[in-house]
């Protein structure tokens, strides 16, 4: 089993170091325009959804560690993005990353 400081180590390396399987996601995510976040390609989850998705499960993780007993994300499994604008987009990036910070 996965000790602390190795997870810790994990989620860091994934989130913004060098992962092993390429640019980490924060590299990613600062090439992404608020329109090719927004896009839903054949009826799939927009890039967007995808952040906010794992940034609700990384919510739930931080609640449960913290004693709560929580099911799904507070805003839902796939919550709905706001408005596709510059302002909403760079917005989700700071509160997915603050959120990565807590983890």
């Amino acid at each position: 089993m996965y000790d602390r400081e190795l997870l810790a180590h994990d989620f860091t390396t994934i989130h913004s170091g060098r992962p092993w399987h390429g640019p980490s996601l924060k590299l990613i995510l600062s090439e992404i325009t608020p329109a090719m976040a927004a896009a839903k390609i054949d009826g799939a989850h927009s890039i967007w959804e995808l952040m906010l998705h794992m940034q609700g499960w990384m919510q739930v993780v931080l609640l449960r560690l913290d004693g709560q007993s929580v099911g799904e994300p507070p805003d839902g499994d796939f919550p709905s993005p706001p408005d596709s604008t510059e302002q909403n987009w760079k917005a989700a990036i700071r509160q997915y990353e603050a959120t990565q910070r807590k983890l």
